[in-house]
Order: C-alpha cells, then sequence, then structure tokens
C-alpha cells in the first residue's frame, strides 16, 4: 500500500477546517504531540539558510528551530489558515505560509531543511509528498519528521467493530512503506526509528473530546457522515473496557516514527 486505504482519502476541506477550529485550544491539550515533536527535533547546525517547519501549526516549535539554525530563516508551513493566523499572533518575527505539503510555495532547491511534526499522516499521497519535498530541498537538504503509523489506537480500531461498517476510522500507512516512498522520491539515505507512546484517558467519551479539541477527527472523504447514537458509544466504551489498566485508566497506543532523510 503505497497511500492510505480508498475509506481514508482525505478530504481536505474538512482538515483544514476542524485544525483551523482548534488552533486557541491546541497547545493546551497538545501533549504527544509536544513530546514526539521535542525528540524530532535535529541537532544543532549553523551550515542552513532556510529552513520550514511544515505543518508547523500554532507555530510552537519555530522558536526551537531558531535556536537550533542560529543561521537560518526559518518559515512556518501549515494548510490551516486558522492555525497560521495563530502561529502569527505567538511569534510575530517569523514568516509563516498557508499551503499544502503537496505544492509548496518554493523554487527547486531553494530549502536546506524541512521540519516536520506529525503532518504526514494526513497525506493521502505521500510519494507525492515527499517528491515536493524533495524538490524544494538543496542537493545536501534534509528531511526530519514524524508520522502517525498502523497501529495508532489500536485499541479504539478493536472496539470500533461493535459500529456498523459505515463509520470508519481513519486508517494509518504500515511504516514499511516510508522508506521506500523515500528512495522513489530520491533521498539517498533514510534512517528511521520506531517508537510507541501510550496516553491515558478516564472514558472513552474523554478521548473522544480530546480528539474533536485537538482537530485530530476522522478526515476520510467516505467517513460515515450520520451521527453515531448513544447505543453505539456504549458499545465501543464496553468493549473497550478490557484494556483498562490497574490504574483505573484507558490507555491509547500511538506508533510513531521518527525518520531523517538526506
Amino acid at each position: 500500500m503505497t497511500h492510505l486505504e480508498s475509506t481514508s482519502v482525505v478530504d481536505k476541506r474538512a482538515l483544514t477546517d476542524s485544525f483551523s477550529a482548534a488552533a486557541p485550544s491546541y497547545d493546551e491539550l497538545a501533549k504527544l504531540q509536544r513530546s514526539v515533536g521535542l525528540e524530532l527535533l535535529p541537532s544543532p547546525s549553523d551550515k542552513e539558510k532556510v529552513v520550514l517547519d511544515l505543518g508547523c501549526g500554532t507555530g510552537f516549535f519555530v522558536s526551537h528551530l531558531s535556536r537550533l539554525y542560529k543561521n537560518a530563516t526559518i518559515t512556518g508551513v501549515d494548510i490551516a489558515s486558522g492555525m497560521i493566523d495563530f502561529a502569527k499572533m505567538g511569534n510575530p518575527s517569523s514568516r509563516f505560509i498557508c499551503a499544502d505539503a503537496h505544492q509548496l510555495p518554493f523554487d527547486d532547491n531553494s530549502v536546506d531543511s524541512i521540519y516536520s511534526n506529525l503532518m504526514f499522516q494526513w497525506s493521502d499521497d505521500l510519494s507525492s509528498a515527499f517528491s515536493e519535498s524533495r524538490r524544494v530541498l538543496s542537493a545536501n537538504g534534509s528531511l526530519h519528521f514524524s508520522l502517525l503509523t498502523k497501529n495508532t489506537m489500536k485499541e479504539l480500531h478493536h472496539s470500533w467493530e461493535k459500529v456498523p461498517a459505515d463509520f470508519h476510522l481513519m486508517q494509518f500507512n504500515d511504516s514499511a512503506v516510508v522508506e521506500p516512498l523515500l528512495r522513489e522520491a530520491s533521498f539517498s539515505e533514510v534512517k528511521t526509528v520506531s517508537r510507541t507512546y501510550e496516553i491515558y484517558y478516564p472514558t472513552v467519551r474523554a478521548f473522544f473530546l480530546a480528539m474533536k479539541q485537538l482537530g485530530s477527527k476522522n478526515h476520510a472523504k467516505n467517513r460515515g457522515r450520520g451521527l453515531l447514537t448513544k447505543g453505539m458509544l456504549d458499545r465501543v466504551e464496553q468493549s473497550y473496557e478490557i484494556f483498562r489498566t490497574s490504574n483505573g485508566m484507558l490507555p491509547v497506543t500511538y506508533e510513531v516514527l521518527f525518520v531523517n532523510a538526506y
């Protein structure tokens, strides 16, 4: 599988609207995104002149990148205009552009490094996205990114079997497809590390609410358009109970792939 399954082709309007609406509350809730993003940060360097934060969201990591790339101009890029507006307010001296990762408004070979934290999983065409990053990168440029992979939210996928088939969950790529796609996009050196994180919630409904507030909902075009009934949610919660831990909380597993490509 070289792209998301047909049931998960991304509705970009829904994606951008959802993340735009989530901008004001995003940083307060984005604990996983912060942890992964901090781990993804590259080593300090004074060689780069132009660096992109691709999928920059609220711009939280722009200041971190500025400290690491001391001689570089950092540009935040995000498809959600609401995120860009919020990022500008918090980083008035930085540059931000609203753009799609599949169609970047930059010249060929004009960027020295790209940092992208938990953004590429929203792409329904990773091959195109990776090729576009390679296009704008210089010959010696680097791409540093993280993305969610197949086993993310495995507990919910198990419990979701109690929901009618026309209500789809987002399907993430298998980590095994990432390196071959990067090499097809002309990245000659690829280093990957997979890590698993667990976030805990008191109830399934608390988890759903957090995802809604973060904008991290199902953005598949073929997602169910109806409302989940109370009975459906009750069945999901009952099935999820087998995962409840000794501390009384429900785990949500996130499988994250860290990638450095050159």
